[in-house]
């Protein structure tokens, strides 16, 4: 990948970062909400910390991998913070839910909550295996983008950091205008099928949600922002890229897509969406997929004509 293709990446992730602070900041006055920086003091060691790795591997030690490994970590974490605070200020604007129309298109579908967890209940170790998958897809993303550097695939790192950004941003604006509770609560799971699963499993946002439906909170706490974005699904986005960003590599890539799978089988059950919600999040991901290929793809002029003459001596150029 050439240093113009880099170029470019850049302005991508960085132009989709400017818009979430914009839509960010706009969801701020609409909805009069404020927020308790002191509540993350957390994400500034951790910034703090990436910005003292890629300071001392610039001037210390020339270390191009492993600044670019901390750009990409610091990006996909600001993006998660930005992400994660616009989803939640924005169910103060009380737009209605669209947990009706997903429920149908379910219901259309086929898709039934309780005999998929019943169906995991039969297989051993399959409800803690999906859960770690679930739970664990962020780690593994962050030990994606570590190992991608090490194995010097700097175009990998940065085409995974992309994706990330620019899927988790457009999921997060989807669902300012289309928020919904989740599947859960529409569609039909019996309270033994939900002790089945992990505690929390599909409500584990729904404190959050409705306190801030409710008008009774207007503050946004830094160190509480549970994912509440429901349409499109973006547990599938993460465990799809996960799965690409190792395509064609030895080794690592098998292990990668079992992971990748698992966290993919637990967006129902633990995570409490509607199939087409899965449809969703898999689109976004493929829409961002495309447009980092198309970032990256090489393009070359044709080559220019041997010979301006043909064989009588005449210029083929037109007049």
């Amino acid at each position: 990948m050439s240093r113009y293709q880099f170029r470019i990446m850049n302005v991508v992730i960085l132009s989709t970062l400017g818009f979430q602070i914009c839509v960010f900041s706009f969801l701020l006055l609409l909805t009069s909400a404020s927020v308790d920086f002191a509540s993350g003091p957390h994400f500034a060691f951790v910034f703090g910390f990436l910005a003292t790795i890629h300071i001392g591997y610039r001037t210390v030690v020339d270390r191009p991998q492993v600044r670019l490994a901390v750009q990409c970590l610091a990006a996909m974490l600001f993006t998660t913070i930005m992400g994660g605070a616009t989803a939640i200020v924005a169910l103060g604007l009380e737009l209605p839910f669209i947990d009706p129309w997903l429920a149908q298109a379910d219901r259309t579908l086929g898709y039934d909550p309780e005999a998929l967890v019943l169906g995991l209940k039969r297989v051993p170790y399959a409800i803690p295996t999906i859960f770690f998958g679930y739970d664990k897809i962020d780690r593994a993303l962050i030990l994606a983008v570590v190992g991608l550097a090490g194995l010097g695939r700097s175009d990998r790192v940065r085409e995974l950091c992309l994706i990330y950004v620019v899927t988790l941003a457009f999921a997060c604006t989807v669902s300012i205008v289309l928020p919904a509770q989740g599947a859960f609560l529409h569609l039909p799971i019996s309270e033994e099928m939900k002790r089945a699963l992990p505690a929390g499993s599909g409500v584990y946002h729904l404190g959050v949600l409705d306190a801030w439906r409710s008008g009774a909170v207007r503050t946004l706490d830094l160190g509480r922002l549970p994912g509440v974005v429901t349409f499109p699904s973006f547990h599938t986005a993460m465990a799809l890229m996960l799965a690409w960003s190792v395509r064609g590599i030895p080794w690592v890539r098998w292990p990668t897509i079992l992971f990748a799978a698992a966290a993919l089988g637990g967006v129902l059950p633990i995570g409490g969406h509607y199939f087409v919600d899965v449809i969703g999040g898999a689109v976004c991901f493929a829409a961002a997929a495309w447009l980092a290929r198309e970032v990256a793809r090489d393009r070359q002029l044709p080559p220019a004509p041997r010979n301006l003459l043909d064989s009588r001596g005449v210029s083929v150029l037109p007049r």
